[in-house]
């Protein structure tokens, strides 16, 4: 996997196998056999930049709750402390995330 089209396929795999439920979906989403992307994983330098790619996934991951956490508990001692809270509830309160909104910002921040 030395050439720069290897490269980009092990970015597209690494990506794959991050975002599927199984190695065989991770498969037929490249393209590829099954065998083939065991072949890959069995590469010590693809596994070494799939498991920083999950690691940084997982570091996004954390941040991101931990952002949410803290807001939560800011949100709820103002309501709280507030009499009849509701108004600065609302104004703290923004529209959530869905997970995959998330999943992609995360992603998107380790291939950068």
């Amino acid at each position: 996997m030395n050439t720069k089209l290897n490269e980009r396929m092990k970015e597209r795999a690494i990506n794959e196998l991050l975002k599927a439920k199984s190695l065989d979906a991770a498969a037929r989403k490249l393209g590829v056999s099954s065998k083939t992307l065991s072949r890959w994983l069995d590469d010590a330098e693809f596994v070494n930049a799939y498991q920083e790619a999950k690691r940084e996934l997982l570091r996004a991951g954390i941040a991101g709750l931990t952002k949410r956490v803290s807001l939560a508990a800011e949100t709820l001692g103002e309501v709280e402390s507030t009499k009849g809270g509701r108004t600065k509830q609302r104004e703290r309160t923004q529209q959530p995330q869905s997970s995959d909104s998330l999943s992609m910002q995360m992603r998107s921040t380790i291939w950068k």
